[in-house]
């Protein structure tokens, strides 16, 4: 999850282009992760003390831990935590983008150092990352909104985005990224779909993309060929509304929340960013753009 949000970061820094990011994520899979890369990715060694250590293990039978460690650059507590993450492969982008010449070792350090730095993450976040613990990313974006618009029940909103990305990773693209540009206004040929909840929780959730991104989403979704057919698309993005917003409604019943749900429908128009209260997130997938809205039934 970790290479996911780096690769978000690239993308709208503007140095990468989104075919490159999903060719080297691609190649994550396949790359054994060294253990050099991943210190400079956790930046407790410098790309000049990766190099040095590297020319060093050609005069001498040593792993690169040791050598490591000899030289200073690396406690043997640190040595472990890298030993440890090796295997859970957080630093593979990183290292996908310099061996296939993307960026030079010294480049890459670079862009991890502005990354942490804009990003400001703290040890929790950094956790989060880690492990794809969707819940923990979403929640100070949720938050702001809700804390903006006045909106009470911001644990059910966050739990409500936490899922809707993770059954867009689980039916759409596995490597579904969130949008922390977080644009809450959808582009004028936009695709919307909208289903209510009635209960504890009064809400009016949305799904809205682009026209393009509207059937390819279908498809992904029903499996089938769609080719612009539109009563099969809308079926499908529909069906996606209806599954996740069932999904959700599991959840509220266990918080004691309990809701039903009306029927999903196409709509025309979207809350208005100017006048209404609502909370929107922004995610990319490899059909598109897709964003979830939801308002308080009252508010919309």
């Amino acid at each position: 999850m970790l290479n996911i949000y780096l690769g978000n970061y690239l993308l709208r820094k503007g140095l990468l282009t989104s075919e490159t990011l999903r060719e080297m994520m691609d190649m994550e899979k396949e790359i054994r992760l060294r253990l050099g890369v991943l210190a400079m990715h956790k930046g407790v060694m410098t790309s000049a003390q990766v190099t040095e250590v590297n020319e060093a293990q050609k005069k001498v039978d040593a792993r690169f831990g040791e050598i490591a460690i000899g030289k200073g650059f690396l406690t043997e507590e640190q040595l472990e935590e890298l030993l440890t993450e090796q295997v859970q492969g957080g630093a593979r982008l990183s290292q996908a983008l310099i061996d296939k010449g993307i960026f030079t070792s010294d480049e890459m350090e670079k862009i991890l150092n502005d990354y942490r730095q804009e990003n400001n993450l703290s040890e929790e976040e950094l956790e989060a990352l880690k492990k794809g613990d969707a819940e923990q990313l979403l929640a100070p974006y949720i938050k702001l909104q809700c804390d903006l618009a006045e909106m009470k029940y911001y644990e059910a909103f966050q739990a409500y985005g936490s899922l809707f990305m993770r059954n867009l990773v689980r039916f759409i693209d596995h490597r579904t990224i969130l949008d922390i540009e977080n644009h809450r206004n959808p582009s004028e040929n936009f695709r919307g779909f909208r289903q209510r909840t009635e209960g504890a929780l009064s809400l009016v959730t949305y799904i809205v993309m682009d026209n393009e991104t509207y059937y390819d989403f279908a498809e992904k979704h029903g499996k089938i060929p769609v080719e612009n057919d539109e009563e099969l698309a809308a079926a499908s993005v529909n069906e996606f509304l209806n599954l996740h917003n069932g999904l959700f409604s599991v959840w509220a019943s266990e918080a004691e929340l309990p809701i039903k749900l009306y029927p999903p429908e196409k709509v025309s128009e979207l809350p208005d960013p100017e006048k209404d209260s609502f909370i929107a997130v922004q995610f990319q997938t490899g059909v598109g753009m897709v964003m979830m809205m939801v308002a308080s039934e009252k508010e919309k």
